[in-house]
């Protein structure tokens, strides 16, 4: 029997209520158990909040050289920094992140951005999801309350701009109207400029074939990435920029396996857990899963199943991938409830959905440390494992679900001609 129009709205509502409900618990369990087990979940520097924004920020004191502390910012985060620089007076102490965090004119800059960036974010999340608008009102408040938003907010990280943008253009980028596709290729190349990794949702425009604008795509993308370093020193600054990454890199390698979502950092929780030595094959596996996220991309023919396979990519491949990374699996998320709001689910789809929830909804679990390095900064913990366990369920699944689809297609096909 044809499930009714009416139940796309009706599996986005309960799906946002239930996230909503499980955030809400984590919170309370925060509240009963006085934020004990909080830095399981969030960083364990608890006086460092907001930094990822200040520090940036006391860099642009001087406003030509803001590489010179290994800063691994692209350019166009610095111009959009620099503006709200100007909002505060002349003063020596400016070149101090933390002196920035407790200062008014510091403050009001970021508060004002913050409030933006939500509100675009909200808004950009509801012309994402179909359905009622009490379903997208609903979802899009999940996210917004969701760990990795709330994660990248108290951070203070200039992601969740990119992430608005990402978002305008995976709603934009198939419409009919070319105006809008402008937009969305303008928006993809901005996100892509501040934090380099949506430049990959541009794969998605491959199965358009709309060629022309593929090229100028990428044209934009390189110029609006490239252009914001003259700003600064030019050359030399996109070479400091290469070295902040290295430094970071290095500095942030070895802190533990918690708050961790790459591929690199998945085979050190595994080693850890079963004793075992994968770093010797690690760059094979690399290879592997970048091939496997390929396959998905490119093969698989569901949107939702190809953007998952974009994100999969932009967590897996870097060394470092924290929480507020998994923003992007919203939208594979999105989309998996759009394009299924009518069907029944299978168990697996299901599964699915549930693996979706665990990567968005904070978890009030305990510490893994034991299966860490001694003394880790940021230990392992049940939530970062599960965290990484069910992406892999669902790369697994994707790849299940595809891989049915076709056989059964080729059947109906074989049956046709007989």
């Amino acid at each position: 029997m044809k499930i009714k129009k009416t139940e796309t709205g009706n599996k986005i509502q309960i799906y946002a209520i239930v996230s909503i409900i499980i955030t809400l618990l984590y919170w309370g369990i925060m509240v009963l158990l006085r934020s004990s087990i909080l830095t399981n979940y969030f960083v364990s520097d608890c006086h460092n909040t907001y930094m990822d924004y200040y520090n940036m920020l006391a860099n642009l004191y001087d406003a030509d050289h803001p590489y010179n502390n290994n800063s691994n910012y692209p350019a166009m985060c610095f111009l959009i920094w620099r503006v709200l620089f100007h909002m505060i007076p002349i003063n020596q102490d400016a070149a101090d992140g933390f002196y920035l965090r407790n200062y008014m004119p510091a403050i009001l800059g970021f508060i004002l951005c913050s409030i933006f960036v939500v509100w675009l974010t909200y808004e950009a999340l509801q012309y994402v999801i179909k359905g009622e608008e009490i379903g997208k009102k609903l979802l899009a408040f999940s996210i917004i309350v969701s760990g990795p938003y709330i994660f990248a907010l108290e951070r203070g990280n200039i992601i969740v701009l990119s992430f608005a943008l990402t978002l305008i253009f995976v709603a934009l980028y198939k419409s009919e109207k070319k105006y809008l596709r402008i937009v969305a290729y303008i928006c993809l190349a901005v996100a892509a400029s501040i934090k380099i990794y949506p430049a990959l949702f541009g794969l998605l425009m491959i199965k358009k074939s709309r060629i022309k604008e593929i090229v100028f795509t990428v044209a934009l993308g390189i110029i609006t990435f490239i252009m914001p370093f003259f700003a600064f020193e030019g050359i030399k600054s996109v070479k400091d920029f290469l070295h902040g990454i290295r430094c970071a890199n290095i500095s942030q390698g070895n802190q533990g396996t918690g708050l961790n979502y790459s591929l690199d950092n998945l085979i050190k929780i595994i080693e850890n857990i079963t004793k075992t030595d994968l770093e010797k094959y690690s760059g094979v596996i690399l290879v592997c899963a970048v091939c496997f996220c390929l396959i998905i991309i490119f093969c698989c023919r569901h949107e939702w199943q190809r953007s998952f396979g974009v994100v999969l990519l932009i967590i897996w491949v870097p060394e470092l991938s924290y929480t507020y990374m998994l923003l992007f699996f919203s939208i594979p998320l999105i989309l998996f409830l759009n394009e299924n709001g009518e069907k029944r689910l299978s168990c697996l789809d299901i599964g699915v959905l549930m693996s979706f929830m665990v990567i968005q909804v904070p978890l009030a679990l305990p510490s893994l440390g034991k299966y860490d390095i001694e003394n880790a900064k940021f230990p392992l913990s049940w939530s970062t494992l599960l965290g990484n366990l069910v992406i892999l369920f669902i790369a697994v699944a994707v790849i299940v679900k595809s891989s049915k689809e076709i056989i059964n297609s080729k059947k109906k096909l074989i049956n046709r001609l007989q």
